[in-house]
């Protein structure tokens, strides 16, 4: 079983992939992140990376681009996997991405949503 950490839980894409994980026996959201107080999902929402005290398999990202950094450091720091799904990083903020990303897996698309 794929254990997620999802980011950006509380928004559209969020709890599209939340709501598709929901009862699944290959995956499971072991917890969240999100900005937003009062997000109830299913599994633990902590305001930030460095707040999240889950083990994962993967870190999936559908939030905005000032949390790349945190996101990074975490995923450096914890050699989690990075699903990146934001758009609107900066060509620093990209740079960096790649430098990441030879320390650990990354998939990047600016693109991911529905619709």
């Amino acid at each position: 079983m794929t254990r997620i950490i999802l980011s950006g839980c509380g928004g559209r894409m969020g709890r599209t992939v939340a709501a598709c994980a929901e009862g699944r026996q290959d995956c499971k959201i072991v917890a969240g992140i999100d900005v937003r107080k009062g997000t109830e999902l299913p599994f633990p929402v902590f305001e930030a990376p460095e707040k999240v005290d889950a083990g994962a398999d993967v870190l999936v990202d559908f939030s905005n681009p000032s949390l790349l950094g945190p996101l990074l450091n975490f995923g450096e720091s914890t050699k989690t996997p990075l699903v990146l799904c934001t758009t609107g990083y900066s060509s620093e903020q990209t740079e960096a991405l790649k430098r990441a990303s030879r320390k650990i897996p990354v998939f990047y698309s600016g693109n991911m949503s529905l619709g």
